[in-house]
């Protein structure tokens, strides 16, 4: 288990290295979601500081949404169904906006 732990966190600090998020495509649209009480992204403060530093990046099209009293996996939620439709419209209005260039 430790050895679990320490790849992990050792792949975190790897993810996070200037020189690795500066190779992000700039163009590729992403979409973040999470639930506003998840542990894991500290209550949307991560998960908010994730969509910053993209923007901060230069990424182009950045979304994040945050569904009220959710947790950390939002496909299994009570409102997986609102969750899922949000994931379809923000990909068919990727791919239509594309189809119109």
């Amino acid at each position: 288990m430790h050895r679990l732990f320490c790849s992990f966190f050792g792949g975190l600090i790897e993810i996070h290295r200037s020189e690795n998020t500066a190779r992000i495509p700039k163009h590729l649209p992403v979409f973040i979601f999470s639930g506003d009480m998840d542990p894991v992204g500290h209550n949307s403060k991560g998960v908010r500081r994730l969509a910053r530093m993209y923007a901060k990046l230069g990424l182009q099209d950045v979304t994040c949404k945050l569904y009220p009293g959710g947790r950390h996996e939002m496909l299994n939620e009570t409102n997986r169904e609102e969750v899922m439709q949000d994931i379809i419209a923000w990909l068919h209005r990727r791919v239509q906006g594309k189809a119109q260039v």
